[in-house]
């Protein structure tokens, strides 16, 4: 007879088994594309990388999705030149319950000015098109490493303290 407790159970991530889980999910992205192609495109790839995607393709789905879904990240894409992306990032802002939901833009535009009134109307991280899929989801990993630490798998709780292993 065993008279130990085993710290980290082999469970599969999400199912619990013995006195220690290890906490996993998936992560929920709300990704604003007015584009249907490039929406479509967008999130194929996310999925495929293991994210839940919500779809908001007009301004006005962001807040209502916000306050509808439980969401770690909101992806806007935009392009058009002008104060538009700082308006997106000012109504992820204040809508109703979001606490602090880290906002990633990816845009066309290479104005300086309209990017730096992104990052002050809220923006975390900014990546200019063209990008590479493989830095977008590198730049959404490291936001959601230090926003969402359960995602990533790497944190235990035990009898109701919860420790993360990366911090």
């Amino acid at each position: 007879m065993n008279s130990y407790l085993p710290l980290m159970d082999e469970a599969p991530c999400g199912q619990e088994e013995g006195p220690a889980r290890a906490m996993s999910r998936k992560a929920s992205i709300l990704l604003y594309e007015p584009n249907q192609t490039i929406l479509r495109m967008m999130k194929f790839n996310l999925e495929m990388e293991g994210f839940v995607v919500v779809e908001a393709g007009e301004p006005g789905d962001l807040a209502r999705q916000i306050a509808a879904q439980d969401l770690d990240l909101v992806l806007l894409n935009w392009s058009e030149p002008g104060e538009g992306c700082a308006q997106l990032c000012r109504t992820v802002r204040r809508a109703d319950g979001t606490g602090y939901l880290p906002i990633i833009v990816v845009s066309a535009v290479r104005d300086e000015r309209e990017r730096l009134g992104a990052y002050d109307a809220g923006a975390d991280d900014i990546l200019v098109r063209p990008f590479s899929l493989p830095e977008l989801l590198a730049r959404i990993r490291a936001i959601l490493r230090r926003t969402a630490p359960a995602i990533s798998g790497r944190v235990i709780r035990i009898a109701g303290v919860e420790m993360d292993i990366d911090n």
